[in-house]
């Protein structure tokens, strides 16, 4: 595999836990180390998907992120009577938990490896696409992710980190699906979403699942509503529900399955 990976983690809410079904699959043993090798990938994420990002390049185990995962939704679920991000501080909630969850020199081993892709307003109206990709600190790290996923009024009531990140934004606000800045690198997006992607419920990249869907409405470029997304809306609705939660993580790791098979990786 000559040219550099980078796996990008898509803004995905409440739907994090697609991603913790496409880790366990990548951590199964059967995978190329040139293809995923936590310690060695690059990664890029917004929002949700920075979380993913910087734990798997943390080293944090996939079952600790999974259980991680876990109690959160259970949290949201209890602090909502939406269960979902609106009606609660859905970062205040986060924030201990990724402390928690990554090791002491968690910066040290993001730094130069991952990106947080971020929104820059301060200069509002003008909106501009901006990354972090080196960090002081795990705090400094820490404070990345949030800002990454902070939409004011509706995943906290306050910027999560104002002190460093005073007007960065939830960066898919301007690309929800981020690619590697590296020069002549591969990105393999995931996302829980319907559309154009390496790894997604309707991932149509080489054809072989293009027609699936009865019906697909196009909302931005490679980026549609089908069937499957309207599956995902309904499980954020049932997320407070370990059998909505299981069978997010199943198709996470089936779509990964998929994408590994119909590449020739495994």
């Amino acid at each position: 595999m000559s040219r550099p990976v980078h796996w990008s983690f898509s803004g995905a809410g409440l739907l994090g836990g697609y991603f913790v079904g496409v880790w366990e699959r990548l951590v199964a043993g059967d995978v190329p180390s040139a293809l995923f090798c936590p310690a060695r990938s690059r990664f890029v994420g917004t929002s949700a998907g920075s979380f993913v990002a910087v734990a798997c390049a943390s080293g944090v185990s996939q079952a600790d992120a999974a259980d991680t995962f876990a109690r959160l939704l259970q949290s949201v679920h209890n602090a909502s009577p939406l269960r979902g991000a609106l009606g609660c501080e859905l970062l205040s909630l986060v924030r201990p938990e990724l402390e928690a969850l990554l090791p002491e020199d968690a910066h040290e081993r993001c730094s130069g490896r991952v990106e947080v892709a971020l929104v820059d307003s301060r200069s509002f109206p003008r909106l501009v696409a901006t990354r972090r990709s080196t960090f002081e600190s795990r705090s400094d790290l820490v404070d990345a992710c949030l800002a990454s996923a902070y939409l004011p009024g509706i995943t906290s009531s306050a910027h999560p980190a104002p002190t460093h990140f005073s007007g960065l934004l939830d960066g898919g606000i301007l690309d929800n699906f981020p690619r590697g800045s590296e020069p002549g690198s591969r990105t393999i997006i995931v996302s829980p979403f319907g559309g154009d992607f390496d790894i997604s419920p309707t991932s149509s990249a080489d054809g072989s699942d293009a027609g699936t869907a009865p019906w697909r409405v196009p909302i931005s470029p490679g980026v549609w509503i089908d069937v499957a997304s309207v599956k995902q809306l309904h499980r954020v609705v049932r997320l407070g529900e370990p059998a909505a939660a299981e069978e997010l993580v199943r198709q996470g790791f089936d779509d990964c399955s998929r994408f590994l098979r119909r590449n020739g990786h495994v």
